[in-house]
């Protein structure tokens, strides 16, 4: 048992560093892109911070997982903190609004609360292409204040969840009850000084992520809120 568990963190952490490398090779991309003309209307840079994720009606599934008999379905859930970060090119339009696409690995999941004692924890990650339209107010001393919208893609790199009951933990495999695509809605804004930024934002999930592996009467739909910082290049 101890060998396939750690057979299975190996294969989790390989994923994560694939993940990360892909991120860096596009940061890598956005910085060297050529032309003098690019350089003039392409901004480049890359962002980090935390992510603040949950998954409601999570235990419609989850819950036959972890006890297929049923009999101590979930009472609450609670959002998992994770990290996020990935690379950005804007596009500009004019002095104000700009196309922005971005490609951001991201940290999901939800901590569920079972009603016989002992929590439930999933980890879901994903690799997103959020394509945002962004709009910048007027430069002051402080920076330029910036706001943003669009859809978001995601992409299921990989799934765990534990579960943490009576002294003892042990790991369910919850891969074939989350599906990928995951499509959303993002907003949020942030402010800008020289090359550095602070900003936030929500997505909002519009699919369902569950398989039909499990009955459900709700959707799985993801809620996200992401810190992030970054630099421009």
């Amino acid at each position: 048992m101890n060998e396939m568990t750690e057979g299975e963190v190996m294969h989790k952490g390989g994923l994560m560093r694939i993940a990360k490398a892909f991120v860096g090779l596009i940061g890598i991309l956005f910085v060297f892109t050529p032309g003098t003309a690019s350089a003039q209307l392409v901004d480049k840079g890359v962002k980090a911070g935390i992510s603040f994720t949950g998954l409601p009606n999570a235990g419609e599934v989850i819950d036959h997982i972890v006890d297929p008999t049923g009999s101590t379905p979930s009472v609450d859930t609670t959002s998992r903190v994770g990290a996020a970060i990935g690379g950005f090119a804007r596009f500009r339009i004019n002095d104000r609004a700009g196309f922005q696409p971005e490609l951001l690995f991201v940290m999901k999941g939800v901590k569920l609360d079972e009603r016989g004692g002992g929590t439930a924890s999933v980890r879901l990650n994903y690799l997103e292409f959020p394509l945002l339209f962004r709009y910048s107010a007027p430069e002051s001393s402080r920076g330029a204040a910036y706001a943003f919208a669009g859809p978001s893609f995601g992409v299921k790199v990989s799934t765990s969840a534990q579960v943490d009951a009576n002294g003892q933990t042990r790991d369910v495999n919850v891969d074939a009850a989350i599906k990928s695509p995951d499509v959303g809605l993002t907003f949020g804004g942030g402010v800008e000084n020289n090359h550095f930024l602070v900003e936030g934002r929500v997505t909002f999930g519009l699919t369902d992520i569950a398989t039909d592996t499990n009955a459900h009467s709700d959707s799985l739909r993801n809620r996200a809120v992401l810190v992030l910082a970054g630099v421009k290049f």
